[in-house]
């Protein structure tokens, strides 16, 4: 195959591997779901500060994807693991995912229902973000974070 014959046969399967891609990824992903997350994180933020951290994120997400796509199978043939081994390690972490949402079942460890988290968990046991947040201010300005 020559590099003209190559490049047309990319072109000619880009557009039904990209949404394959996405049908793939938008389920996984629920942006729809982490809008609302996302706003209680930033909601101390100004609008051009909230504006620029969706677009660092945006643009951190779409690196990390870029650099699975192009790398990601010398990754996986480094590590020694097959496609579809990956490919079936992915649908039980899903399944497992699903299952938890569909029987209600917590995630919260003990230290954390204790209240000794420390910060590191993302919502504390009463289901506010605060921890996260007061990390997220931390960083911002150098301070100890908002009060409660």
């Amino acid at each position: 195959m020559n590099a003209a014959a190559a490049v047309g046969h990319i072109l000619r399967t880009l557009p039904a591997a990209a949404l394959a891609t996405f049908l793939a990824l938008f389920p996984i992903v629920n942006p729809f779901g982490g809008i609302p997350l996302f706003f209680a994180l930033t909601a101390s933020f100004t609008p051009e500060e909230r504006n620029r951290e969706a677009m660092k994120t945006a643009a951190y997400v779409f690196a990390i994807l870029a650099v699975f796509m192009l790398f990601g199978r010398f990754v996986l043939s480094f590590f020694g693991i097959s496609l579809p081994v990956l490919k079936i390690a992915g649908g039980l972490i899903v399944a497992n995912t699903a299952w938890g949402m569909v029987t209600g079942s917590s995630r919260i460890t003990s230290a954390a229902r204790r209240g000794n988290h420390q910060g590191r968990f993302l919502a504390n046991p009463d289901g506010d973000a605060h921890a996260f947040r007061t990390g997220l201010h931390r960083r911002r300005h150098g301070s100890s974070g908002p009060r409660r």
